[in-house]
This record gives C-alpha cells, sequence and structure tokens, in this order.
C-alpha cells in the first residue's frame, strides 16, 4: 500500500543528482527495503539534506528511523542503510488503519468547498497533545491518525499527509516557538498555499483553543503575524507576505467608545469570535473580561453567553459569543 505525495516543495529544491539520490531511496523505502545500492558516484551529494528531504516530503515514511542511517561510498557505488521503527508485518498494520482513517475522512468532506479547514478541524479537535515526548508514534502520523495523540511533529506531518490526500499545497516547518512559559523550544508547523498565497499554519497551537473556545489564531496567517513568537530559516521555507482573512478581522480600536461601535457592529453580524488588539493595557483575561462586560453592558448586547480571553502571545483579546435563539 502506497499513499500519493501531492506537492514535494524539498525535492524541488534538489540539485538533479540529489534527486536521483531521492527517488531511488524512497522507492526503496516504499518497497520497505534497510539496505538501498545506488550505482554510480554520489560524492558530491548532501545525503542529510536528501533524508530531511524525504522525511517532510512524505509523511508516509513514518517508520524510517532517521537516527540510525548511514552511508558507505566507494567509487563505484553508495550504499545506505537504515532501521525501521516496526517490523514489515506491523509498518503493513499501521498503513491499514491510516488508510481506513483517511477513507473515512475523505468521505465525509470530499465534496466539502473548504477542504484544508476540514483537515484543520479535524486535527485539532480529535488529536490531544501528547505528553510523552519521547513516544515515537507521538512524532510521526500514527499517534494523529490512529492514537489521536502527538507532539507538534506528529500534528505538522499529519496536516501535511491529509493535506496531500486532499490535493492541496502543504509544506511541514521546522523551527522554533515561545511556550506558555516564554521560553523558545522547537517547533514544527506547516505552510499551506490557498488561493494563490502561501500562509502559515499551527494545528498544535489551535488544538487546545479550538476545544476550549471554538478559536483558531493560527490557522492561515502571514509570517509577519506568526513571527511575534514563531522563529525558523526565512531562507529555507516559502515566503509567507499576504495577511490571511482572520488577521484581516482582527479590529483596531483606540478607544472604549470605538470598542462598543465596533462589538454591535460584530455583533448584528452574528459573528461567533470578535478579536480586537490590545489598546487598553490589559494583561490578564480578568481585566480583559471587566472591559468587554462594561462595553456589552453598554450596548445592551441581546446574547446569551459569552467568554473572554487575553491572548498575550499576539496581544490581542478574544470574545467569543453565544446568542440567543
Amino acid at each position: 500500500m502506497h499513499f500519493k505525495v501531492y506537492s514535494k516543495y524539498f525535492y524541488s529544491k534538489l540539485d538533479e543528482k540529489s534527486k536521483s539520490a531521492y527517488e531511488k531511496i524512497l522507492q526503496g523505502w516504499l518497497e520497505l527495503k534497510t539496505n538501498i545500492t545506488l550505482f554510480g558516484s554520489y560524492r558530491e551529494v548532501d545525503f542529510y539534506k536528501v533524508f530531511s528531504s524525504l522525511r517532510d516530503d512524505n509523511p508516509e515514511l513514518f517508520y524510517v528511523n532517521l537516527n540510525s542511517v548511514s552511508v558507505s561510498m566507494s567509487l563505484l557505488q553508495t550504499t545506505v542503510k537504515v532501521d525501521f521503527y516496526y517490523s514489515t508485518k506491523e509498518i503493513e498494520y499501521l498503513k491499514n488503519n491510516i488508510y481506513k482513517v483517511v477513507s473515512n475522512f475523505k468521505a465525509r468532506n470530499l465534496n466539502i468547498k473548504d477542504k484544508e479547514k476540514a483537515v484543520h478541524d479535524f486535527l485539532a479537535l480529535t488529536v490531544d497533545y501528547s505528553s510523552d515526548l519521547y513516544a515515537n508514534n507521538a512524532h510521526n502520523i500514527c499517534g494523529p491518525l490512529i492514537e489521536r495523540s502527538a507532539v507538534c511533529e506528529g500534528f505538522a506531518y499529519a496536516f501535511k499527509f491529509l493535506c496531500d490526500e486532499m490535493k492541496i499545497p502543504c509544506i511541514v516547518v521546522h523551527g522554533t516557538a515561545q511556550n506558555s512559559n516564554g521560553i523558545s523550544e522547537n517547533h514544527s508547523w506547516n505552510i499551506v498555499k490557498a488561493n494563490n498565497n502561501n500562509f502559515h499554519v499551527d494545528v498544535t497551537w489551535n488544538s487546545n483553543s479550538m476545544k476550549t473556545n471554538g478559536s483558531a489564531l493560527y490557522y492561515n496567517v502571514s509570517e509577519s503575524f506568526i513571527r511575534k513568537n514563531h522563529m525558523w530559516d526565512v531562507r529555507r521555507w516559502p515566503r509567507c507576505q499576504v495577511r490571511g482573512e482572520f488577521e484581516n478581522e482582527i479590529i483596531n480600536v483606540k478607544s472604549f467608545e470605538e470598542l462598543c461601535k465596533e462589538l454591535k457592529k460584530s455583533m448584528s453580524l452574528l459573528k461567533k469570535q470578535i478579536v480586537f488588539f490590545n489598546y487598553f493595557n490589559i494583561n490578564s483575561s480578568e481585566s480583559a473580561l471587566q472591559l468587554v462586560s462594561k462595553a456589552l453592558h453598554k450596548i445592551n448586547a441581546n446574547i446569551c453567553a459569552f467568554s473572554v480571553a487575553y491572548i498575550d502571545k499576539i496581544d490581542c483579546v478574544s470574545i467569543v459569543v453565544e446568542y440567543s435563539k
């Protein structure tokens, strides 16, 4: 069983000799070969770059242990050896289970207009963040698609994998991000191409917020937006310079009167989430709640429930509204 890859961004960046090595190694690994011989000279090839390109272009290779790979060369041939995390029987079993998940997902979402959002929401709402950072499956597509648990790498590879299935151009990004304590740590997310523009998507960070209040702050955003707390080598990945739909909906208000006016306008349109930049020196969700409650009371908002959160990562206030029926 083999899953087709829709976009191979890193393959496209390789030179011709490296592409040749990539293709032959990929075919061997898909055939579950742990020893692959490349005939001819490959001395000029950067095999580390080839292996990382294979990993990030092809999430199906979840069973390949790149920490074990070795390369030996002679004048006439190059041999690549690697260990697999699972036996052949286990790999086929896992692939069959992944196929069932993919088939069910595509059957439910194949005819909808926004396929990318369907992929994003499926993973964000059904997969939990894994507390076991050393669990192998948490870092590959088996974690999110079979066990419903993953770390950021697993989320990113699963997002790329399902985007490939839905024919959405998608790339895995590796960099760093600030955690809840403001400390930078290794992190993975994605870049997608939508409406002829590139956008950043962080399913991991959106997963918790979607489960708690239905918001997805890091869905199809520009690099200027996500750069506030994500860092990566911009030379390796496509630029994402167009503002996304969510960014364009963040409200700029510089006075309490403007806030009341914008809230009234948004609620007349029945918007479920309203986000505004923090010009009020708010530093906690409690102080945000006090301000928003005062504004909602002034405009006599006809709603049955609402929640307010101060999002320090982007210095914004998010309001999620439930309207009266």
